[in-house]
């Protein structure tokens, strides 16, 4: 279990989502299709800065 206080984004013990979000404890808002690149960052990124294909 963690110790302390969350100081960046947390969870409450929930899976993360990529691509759908959870409202009211349904999924809502999928998407139908192939994730590639994920890349997660410890800052906003400015645009120029996004992978692109």
């Amino acid at each position: 279990m963690p110790v302390g206080v969350p100081t960046r984004t947390a969870t409450v013990g929930l899976p993360w989502l990529l691509g759908a979000y959870e409202y009211g404890g349904t999924l809502d808002q999928l998407m139908h299709g192939w994730l590639g690149d994920i890349r997660i960052v410890e800052r906003a990124l400015p645009v120029r800065d996004f992978m692109n294909a």
